[in-house]
């Protein structure tokens, strides 16, 4: 019994962690996690922006920001998003592990029955704009993977002038990490050094915040394909 005790303590760090998909990665601002943190952070994140509903709080409104997890759904039933969630769930992975593996996933519409905006017709053509878009000749990229022009603060800590937005955010994980700029009380909260602080600002910010003090550091590139 004593040795069963010291094992379950001694893996309980990193016990339960998934990697994320692009879309979640950059939801939550790490690149893993539990999965009842990412519920917790996504009902937190639909309270505090009203986004239930009015006349029936089961359904949740898709804004743009829970688009990266939810797809093309503009409302998803609460007794589906487990089902949706599901994809966006990788292997398993320890705290310590140093190298993030995010990937990309493709969310159907959901027809959940209850969708009264959700007409046969509307289904249909969501369902049709939902297909992967077919590449091109030179094999282009879209969304996380297109690549965007960075500021030149962020470009000089991560070291390009150029990259995905997933790899923008892993980079920045790895560099949080490495320097340990996590606070040791609330791993949500980064403490920014003299080099993330050109980025961010001096004050200490959340996670879930990164995204949105990312957005003047990322200019969309037409031509960098």
């Amino acid at each position: 019994k004593n040795t069963s005790k010291s094992k379950g303590k001694g893996r309980a760090a990193g016990w339960g962690s998934h990697w994320f998909s692009e879309g979640l990665a950059t939801f939550m601002g790490s690149p893993s996690g539990k999965r009842s943190d990412v519920v917790k952070a996504i009902w937190d994140y639909v309270k505090g922006n009203n986004l239930q509903v009015a006349n029936d709080k089961r359904f949740i409104i898709v804004d743009e920001r829970l688009k990266l997890i939810f797809g093309r759904n503009n409302r998803v039933h609460m007794f589906k998003m487990n089902k949706l969630l599901s994809s966006h769930f990788g292997p398993k992975c320890g705290s310590d592990d140093a190298v993030p593996c995010t990937f990309k996933v493709k969310v159907d519409v959901e027809d959940d029955g209850e969708n009264e905006e959700a007409t046969p017709k509307k289904r249909k053509a969501a369902a049709k704009s939902s297909k992967p878009a077919k590449k091109g000749k030179a094999g282009k990229q879209t969304g996380f993977q297109k690549p965007v022009r960075l500021s030149e603060d962020l470009g000089t800590l991560l070291g390009a002038d150029e990259l995905p937005r997933g790899q923008v955010v892993k980079q920045l994980w790895d560099y949080i990490k490495e320097k340990d700029r996590q606070n040791p009380k609330n791993r949500r909260q980064i403490l920014p050094d003299a080099e993330l602080a050109k980025v961010f600002g001096k004050e200490p910010f959340d996670s879930f915040q990164m995204m949105k003090l990312l957005k003047p550091h990322l200019i969309k590139a037409e031509d960098c394909e």
